[in-house]
């Protein structure tokens, strides 16, 4: 029986436990079809903070990307970090 929760927005691909998601505004989307830490500079209004739909600032989306480096990550990863329970 599967356990699928999720579908992802982007390509359709069912998610099932402990696969991990990037929440949208309109669904989520597979750690594939999200978009990396560096997209929170090159693509400056699809980024949104949870429960909004006004696009973070500049100042706000380096500090994401800064503290992403900072922990060892690296500016191409997927931020894709949440699993599904």
């Amino acid at each position: 029986m599967s356990r699928n929760y999720f579908i992802c927005e982007g390509c359709g691909k069912a998610l099932d436990v402990s696969d991990r998601y990037y929440p949208a505004l309109d669904g989520v989307l597979c750690i594939e079809c999200a978009p990396t830490f560096m997209d929170l500079l090159a693509e400056p209004t699809s980024i949104v903070a949870l429960g909004s739909k006004t696009p973070l600032s500049r100042d706000e989306r380096e500090a994401m990307l800064d503290a992403h480096i900072a922990a060892g990550g690296h500016p191409y990863d997927s931020m894709a970090t949440r699993a599904v329970e």
